[in-house]
């Protein structure tokens, strides 16, 4: 097979993504000849077969197939087959250089791991398979829209396919904290002293927080706080009042504004509106 490029941006779009398709290329038997430039799109090269090396930051990645390879705007990056390969085969998916904060906030980016291993090339395989032959069945109206999803669902899956990274001793603890915040929502909850338990002041424990969490410690309380209360409401019989207890928040009336603020409903419509869509589906 040649060398092949499919351009998507100009397809119309009925259900946008935030992060739509731009191109989609083939590289048959990539030859030993090094890339060294800075890009200004946002690519995932996949390599099927092959390997070589990354260089990026004065840092050295092994790259081997089935894996992921990306590169993203503004950063110099060197890197093609190398032994004991002398080729590569890759898939490259290039997006437009604003889709990268929008990958890093759902955290399918990590420009710390440009380089990642996809555990299977049988699914690799199959996946691509069935890629290329819905695109073969369906019709002209949403096709973009569709290879937008299903493009991003094998980014996905493949990073899920991953162990989880190794956690810093910093993110242990933070994770720590957290699972005892979950498991204590009916208490007040005193950061500074949450905070000195785990030998951190308080500025220093909010910061290792939000790089872990990436949201705020109140705001994430709040909205813990609401996700058991929708809960409750819908499955339970307890009063509003009651369940602002139960997670913590003992005015009735700063619940319902919290609530609100959350859900954009209060309490008492989200109940009536949520338990009546489960008796329909009952």
């Amino acid at each position: 097979m040649d060398n092949l490029i499919k351009h998507w941006g100009s397809h119309p779009r009925f259900f946008p993504s935030q992060a739509p398709i731009q191109s989609i290329g083939f590289t048959e038997k990539k030859p030993d000849g090094w890339i060294r430039t800075s890009f200004t799109t946002v690519n995932f090269s996949i390599i099927l077969r092959g390997g070589g090396e990354l260089k990026m930051h004065g840092r050295k990645w092994k790259v081997e197939a089935p894996c992921v390879l990306m590169q993203y705007p503004g950063t110099f990056s060197e890197y093609g087959p190398s032994e004991p390969h002398n080729f590569w085969d890759e898939l490259y998916l290039i997006y437009h250089a604003d889709a990268l904060p929008i990958f890093q906030q759902m955290r399918m980016v990590d420009l710390n791991r440009p380089v990642w291993p996809i555990q299977s090339a049988d699914w690799l395989e199959n996946r691509l398979m069935k890629i290329n032959s819905q695109l073969g069945r369906r019709s002209q109206h949403g096709l973009a829209d569709w290879l937008d999803r299903a493009l991003q669902q094998l980014i996905l899956d493949a990073l899920l396919a991953l162990a989880p990274p190794e956690m810093s001793p910093e993110e242990k603890i933070i994770s720590k904290a957290r699972r005892w915040v979950q498991q204590n929502l009916d208490q007040t909850i005193d950061w500074e002293a949450l905070a000195s338990e785990q030998g951190m002041s308080l500025p220093t424990f909010r910061r290792h927080w939000n790089e872990s969490v990436k949201t705020p410690p109140a705001a994430y309380l709040n909205q813990i706080r609401i996700r058991e209360a929708r809960s409750l409401l819908v499955e339970s019989a307890f009063s509003v009042g009651e369940i602002a207890s139960m997670v913590g928040v003992e005015d009735p009336l700063y619940f319902s504004r919290l609530f609100r603020k959350e859900t954009g409903s209060s309490p008492t419509d989200y109940r009536e509106t949520f338990r009546y869509r489960s008796s329909l589906s009952g």
